[in-house]
């Protein structure tokens, strides 16, 4: 996840369609925001009309199994996908191969996780709209609060400051965009037993 190169697939394992919107025009710094603003507007409304329950199934479904496939530690995690939404993607593991020396959770395996959940959150939003993108990680912070004693999960949401409208705007007007996803992992008394604050970037890749 901390590679540029994170997350390739090809146009046919994609949903979603790409909005026909016109190139920006960086010359003048008023009409560089007026369009900014104007494709806001324009993603917020294409972004408002959920894609079908039964794809985003699908979509989630094979991204997963993209992870599996192409992520060894991920595959050795025995990582599946728990639950998702529009703002929210789960990812849950069996402590039995992510345990330490003590017999709780390893942290190498409570940080990857979360992670890989923020990765496919962002990842996810990406191919349903039909967007080719890298996704990798720019910078996260984790902190371990409590130790984890069963199988677990990392749920990841959008950080409070970050939405999908301003992140596609900005993909569509540069080419590239970042966004703050927040992730944790419940502990037993549903208070957090780890968390990560990161930053993903997506870049288009250019046409072949």
């Amino acid at each position: 996840m901390g590679s540029s190169r994170s997350g390739e697939v090809g146009d046919d394992a994609r949903q979603g369609r790409s909005l026909a919107l016109p190139p920006l025009t960086l010359a003048c710094p008023a009409r560089r925001a007026g369009l900014l603003s104007s494709l806001h507007h324009e993603i917020s409304m294409s972004t408002s009309s959920p894609v079908p329950s039964r794809a985003r199934d699908a979509t989630a479904e094979a991204l997963v199994q993209f992870i599996r496939d192409e992520i060894p530690l991920a595959r050795a995690m025995d990582l599946h996908l728990d639950t998702h939404t529009p703002d929210r993607l789960s990812l849950a593991v069996p402590l039995a191969p992510n345990v330490n020396d003590k017999g709780c959770a390893f942290g190498g395996s409570l940080v990857s996780l979360m992670t890989l959940a923020g990765w496919a959150l962002v990842e996810l939003a990406l191919r349903e709209r039909g967007e080719d993108c890298d996704v990798f990680v720019g910078e996260s912070t984790v902190r371990y609060l409590a130790p984890v004693w069963t199988d677990f999960r990392a749920d990841a949401v959008l950080a409070p400051a970050s939405d999908w409208a301003t992140f596609f705007a900005t993909l569509t007007a540069r080419g590239r965009a970042r966004i703050e996803v927040s992730c944790a992992v419940p502990g037993e008394d549903g208070e957090p037993a780890a968390t990560l604050a990161a930053r993903f970037v997506a870049k288009r890749r250019a046409s072949s």
